[in-house]
């Protein structure tokens, strides 16, 4: 290196050219450099990482290791165009199989019919077009049929994870938070098979896959139906534990026995068993004909009593009682959003009663800034201690207030009982609440109540702050006023 030149220029230079660059020499002969050295250092590193993808060689190298170009092992059999990699799952149905789509160059889901003929091909193939009807993120997308090599199959998106009923074998049970969510989503997916005027007639946990990425998808038509040949046509399908009573009756399946069968299974979500059980089928179908089986009445305690309506609703022995799955879909929505709407109006209630009780606070809290900043620290927590208890007090209405406006003077009454247990450490808060509530009590013309309040609180006060505490100053102006009005 030339004594006479900039020696950043010439590592720059070196990183520009592509030469080799001693970088541990260069950091100790420049200390004072040390960060740009280094961020040239990961710019050269850069370039090289961007010179070596450009390779050709490296390029073939990635191309014949990628998963995406080619199945990671040898296929187990060819099926058609799809590469069979391997077995995931199998049933009365037949196998399911992950296989790779050399076209598409992606994996997809094969299932392929158990028996060897082709004499039933049809109906298998009727179930990929049921499905390929609906185009819904909740339910499972399937790109095609046909039949090869004497085995009847559909091929459909290949999804990662696990069904909810291996979710509720585990001991993995729903919170109400959860179910909610399961069910709205399968109530949107079958709200969007049935507008495509379907049936899918087996809705239980076993057909509902839990994505990793927390997608839940509606699989599986097999039991399912086109309604265009009137339900009269379409024989009952589907799980006993999840069949609707009039199915057991010999009646027709309909789009309302989908709905029941939703019912069971947010049901199991909720008190991990079924609504109905029997140790045979026979029993099982005059439990439902004697309907005498057990309550569907949800005994999970601190529900909604609109969540257990729409259960009791779903699982209705009438088929004339039991919602749409649009309906579903409104309630179950109106369910999630309550938590909001009250924190709204829980909100609207406390701005209402800080508009009544903050003027003095306000000013109580300015004057004590000027003072001493620590003081308007300490004023600023208590104001917050107090503001916390009387938003309390509004979000926990009495046994019997549930679903209904707490009005002003109710929520005064309520935060008058409780304000001595609540801060029964913290005389100033107290204080300082007592007068907050006395305060709206007097603007609200009662004075009698009021006056009680303002009188503890000046008490209070003068114990533990100065004569000419402003606090004690403002109290004393408002008992005064109580005294005249009264």
């Amino acid at each position: 290196m030339s004594s006479g030149r900039d020696p950043l220029l010439e590592v720059a230079t070196d990183v520009i050219e592509g030469r080799a660059v001693d970088w541990e020499e260069r950091l100790a002969a420049n200390p004072e450099h040390r960060q740009v050295i280094r961020n040239l250092r990961q710019i050269a590193e850069l370039a090289a990482l961007c010179d070596r993808a450009e390779d050709p060689a490296h390029q073939q190298l990635e191309s014949s290791d990628s998963p995406v170009d080619r199945p990671e092992i040898s296929p187990l059999f060819i099926w058609g165009h799809l590469q069979v990699i391997e077995h995931i799952g199998s049933g009365s149905f037949g196998a399911v199989y992950r296989a790779f789509n050399p076209i598409l160059r992606r994996d997809v889901a094969l299932k392929l019919k158990q028996d060897s003929g082709t004499g039933n091909a049809g109906a298998f193939i009727d179930e990929a077009r049921r499905m390929a009807r609906v185009r819904h993120p909740s339910v499972l997308a399937v790109h095609g049929a046909d039949v090869h090599d004497g085995r009847v199959g559909l091929w459909a998106d290949l999804l990662r994870g696990r069904t909810l009923e291996q979710a509720l074998e585990i001991g993995e049970g729903c919170t109400p938070v959860r179910a909610i969510e399961i069910a709205l989503t399968l109530a949107e997916a079958l709200e969007a098979v049935h507008g495509a005027g379907l049936i899918h007639g087996d809705v239980k946990a076993s057909n509902v896959m839990l994505e990793e990425d927390g997608r839940v998808v509606l699989m599986d038509f097999g039991a399912g139906a086109d309604l265009a040949g009137g339900p009269s046509a379409i024989s009952p399908a589907g799980s006993p534990l999840s069949m609707a009573p009039e199915l057991f009756e010999g009646g027709g399946a309909t789009q309302g026995a989908d709905l029941y069968s939703l019912g069971v299974l947010f049901y199991r979500m909720m008190t991990g068993r079924y609504p109905v059980t029997a140790e045979t089928f026979d029993e099982l179908a005059g439990r439902h004909r004697s309907r005498a089986h057990t309550s569907s009445r949800l005994e999970t305690k601190g529900l909604p009593r609109s969540l257990a309506g729409i259960v009791e609703d779903l699982l209705a022995p009438d088929l004339e009682r039991r919602p749409t799955a649009g309906e579903v879909v409104k309630g179950l929505r109106r369910i999630q959003g309550a938590p909001a709407r009250r924190r709204r109006r829980t909100a609207a209630t406390i701005v209402a009663l800080s508009l009544i009780l903050g003027t003095g606070a306000a000013m109580v809290g300015y004057v004590q800034a000027k003072r001493s900043e620590g003081r308007a620290v300490i004023a600023r927590l208590e104001a917050e201690a107090v503001a916390d208890f009387m938003g309390d007090i509004l979000a926990s209405p009495r046994p019997g207030e549930s679903g209904r406006q707490v009005t002003v003077v109710e929520a005064l009454e309520r935060s008058a009982e409780r304000i001595d247990a609540r801060f029964s450490d913290q005389p100033q808060v107290r204080a300082l609440a007592l007068g907050m509530v006395g305060r709206t009590y007097l603007d609200l013309d009662k004075q009698t109540a009021a006056e009680p309040l303002l009188r503890r609180a000046l008490a209070l006060h003068e114990q533990y702050r100065g004569v000419d505490d402003f606090a004690i100053l403002e109290v004393k102006l408002v008992l005064a006023r109580c005294l005249v009005e009264s």
